[in-house]
């Protein structure tokens, strides 16, 4: 478990790379278990290619819990 103030943060590699609300959170850590990672920005830190997130992915792709 992270410390309370990391909570709402996406960690790659021990980097912070940025914040997000606690669903976005727990659909972004189900997808780095398959092996995606989401990445703000370009970034050649993952040998994966990168899935940009922007503001306006998130209101076109609204995440829903369906647990």
């Amino acid at each position: 478990m992270l410390p309370e103030a990391q909570k709402n943060y996406i960690y790659f590699a021990n980097e912070k790379i940025f914040t997000v609300t606690n669903c976005l959170k727990k659909a972004l850590f189900l997808k780095r278990q398959q092996g995606i990672v989401y990445e703000h920005g370009i970034s050649s830190v993952s040998s994966r290619a990168p899935i940009i997130l922007t503001k306006r992915d998130k209101s076109n792709h609204p995440i829903t819990d369906s647990s």
